[in-house]
């Protein structure tokens, strides 16, 4: 997709009590947020001040985002994290171009150059939990 942006994200969470994560999470940290609305095709939400690790994927081709997966990787590891999941490029391009119609269609403003993809299960997952973020304008 010419023009557009991906990342690939790692999120490193600060935990406030009382807040659940969603079934997704599969009882592991998971960035905390609020649904202030939602949508039959998205969910609008609010994060809470979480520090984030991004990298760029400078195209679609699979050895750019096999280095920025390998970019991510090196650095958590580096810190002792662990981060295994490898997402689609194709799955992801579609699913945004999916999100950017629903928030034209609900008259939303948001960034049309640029979305985030975030996985929520490793590879060898039976099922898969990912999303597509894109940032209100």
């Amino acid at each position: 997709m010419v023009g557009s942006e991906l990342s690939l994200i790692l999120v490193l969470f600060c935990s406030v009590q009382g807040w659940e994560a969603p079934d997704f999470c599969h009882q592991k940290e998971c960035p905390e947020y609020n649904v202030f609305n939602t949508n039959s095709d998205f969910e609008e939400r609010q994060y809470v001040s979480t520090d984030w690790i991004t990298t760029k994927v400078e195209s679609t081709g699979d050895s750019d985002l096999l280095a920025a997966h390998s970019r991510l990787k090196d650095y958590c590891q580096s810190k002792g994290m662990v981060f295994t999941d490898r997402p689609s490029v194709k799955n992801g391009q579609d699913n945004a171009q999916e999100l950017r119609e629903a928030l034209v269609k609900a008259g939303k403003s948001f960034d049309p150059h640029s979305y985030t993809g975030a996985g929520y299960d490793t590879y060898f997952s039976l099922t898969h939990h990912s999303e597509i973020w894109i940032y209100a304008a």
